[in-house]
């Protein structure tokens, strides 16, 4: 080693020199990485095709979209793939979350990314559709403890699944998403018909589990109490038998129309995502919000409409006829100045 480089000062030629001879440190040559480059930009027009699907398909599922590109090095083919990653905006970019990569190995410039893509397109709305439902069911992942357990929830299946399709889904963050990772066929766990579908057949226990909660506040009102104090804390609970849920509440508009939302912390029961020796569950916090309407106070239209007017809390009295005039509210009880007894942080 030491001849070598004696011999490159005698030449007067540096060891750095070899990137002026157009390759960095790992091989990689300067047309590699422009090709590299100009692929992962393939999207970034918003005039072309390509370009305006990005922004539909982000809009529409509450995601991003981007293009990864290994650039070709020695014997190495290019490697490129599309990556889809919840929009986690104002939320810590460190923290994992669920995502979806396609494999586009077709691709050999930036030309060749949206046909590569057109083919795809219903099997990528389907998994945006899926990852809007995680966040539906789940929320997304805004602690360390919470990362720490989705992280756990994917380690059964090597923290990613994929389909025969080329589609696969991982737990990763979304700043390091974007940095090319490959994975082995020896990792991961494969599932058919898709990976789509495996997510949502997983997280349909979780919807079961949550919407035996609010289909059961938004069906019977009669046992839930809403307080409101002066200093504009608003509270609510219920209980019966053994079952206590309380959180706060707050008026907002809902379907064009002025509705009721209650917040309340919940423990989400989750199996493993891969789990063939057993059934380890798993409990996931986060918040559930439910809305309601002026139906579901048994109430006339534009009721809710008032009473948030007013600044007065809502009331399940189905036998009163709640009308505009002040005169006529003020006779009920809205248990003002009374909190619930035990309210979430």
């Amino acid at each position: 080693m030491m001849n070598v480089q004696n011999e490159n000062l005698v030449n007067g030629q540096s060891e750095s020199d070899d990137i002026d001879l157009g390759h960095d440190q790992q091989g990689v040559t300067q047309e590699a990485q422009r090709v590299a480059d100009s692929i992962v930009q393939a999207l970034d027009r918003t005039d072309s095709e390509g370009g305006k699907w990005k922004q539909r398909f982000e809009k529409k599922w509450g995601c991003q979209v981007f293009v990864q590109c290994e650039p070709q090095c020695g014997t190495q083919p290019l490697q490129v793939a599309l990556v889809v990653v919840p929009d986690v905006q104002g939320l810590n970019t460190d923290l994992v979350q669920i995502s979806v990569r396609v494999n586009l190995s077709a691709v050999q410039d930036a030309d060749g990314v949206w046909p590569a893509l057109r083919s795809k397109t219903r099997r990528l709305t389907q998994n945006g559709r899926v990852l809007k439902y995680v966040r539906d069911v789940l929320g997304l992942v805004c602690t360390g403890d919470q990362d720490l357990e989705m992280r756990s929830l994917f380690n059964a299946c090597n923290c990613y699944l994929r389909d025969e399709a080329g589609f696969e889904m991982f737990v990763e963050s979304p700043s390091e998403a974007r940095h090319w990772k490959p994975f082995s066929d020896e990792e991961g766990k494969s599932v058919k018909p898709s990976v789509a579908v495996a997510l949502r057949k997983w997280l349909d226990e979780a919807e079961c589990d949550i919407s035996q909660h609010t289909k059961l506040l938004q069906n019977d009102l009669s046992l839930v109490k809403f307080y409101s104090d002066h200093s504009g804390t608003q509270t609510w609970c219920y209980a019966t038998g053994g079952l206590y849920l309380s959180g706060r509440w707050s008026y907002r508009e809902h379907e064009g129309v002025m509705s009721v939302f209650l917040y309340f912390a919940h423990q989400v029961k989750l199996p493993l995502l891969w789990n063939p020796l057993g059934r380890r569950i798993f409990l996931w916090d986060t918040e559930l919000s439910v809305p309601l309407m002026d139906h579901n106070f048994l109430a006339e239209t534009g009721t809710l409409e008032i009473l948030a007017g007013l600044g007065l809390p809502p009331v399940f009295r189905p036998a009163v006829h709640v009308s505009p005039e002040v005169s006529d509210i003020a006779g009920l009880d809205f248990n003002i100045g009374e909190p619930c007894t035990s309210t979430p942080a």
